[in-house]
């Protein structure tokens, strides 16, 4: 099991992206939650297998929505300090 943190920058506050990343997360079977930063960007902390992972950074790195416009993604490797149950959206 891998651990990624993602911090996505562009257009992707009051778009509806967070939502979009539950869904693609939680069909994947991936874990871990999705939240704005406060300096417009979002965070995304992703465990599951390597496959799975990259199948949702395609997702991430991809314009799905004539709204939503990831920028720039910064995707780092980091410790399974925490094991995550399910994935959920950070309010």
């Amino acid at each position: 099991m891998e651990t990624y943190k993602i911090i996505v920058k562009g257009r992707v506050q009051g778009v509806g992206y967070r939502a979009h990343i539950y869904q693609n997360a939680s069909q994947k079977d991936l874990h871990g939650n999705v939240r704005n930063l406060s300096d417009g960007s979002v965070q995304i902390i992703l465990q599951g297998t390597e496959e799975d992972l990259k199948k949702l950074l395609q997702i991430v790195h991809k314009k799905s929505h004539p709204f939503m416009n990831a920028q720039h993604v910064d995707t780092k490797t980091i410790p399974s300090v925490k094991e995550y149950n399910d994935f959920s959206i950070i309010y």
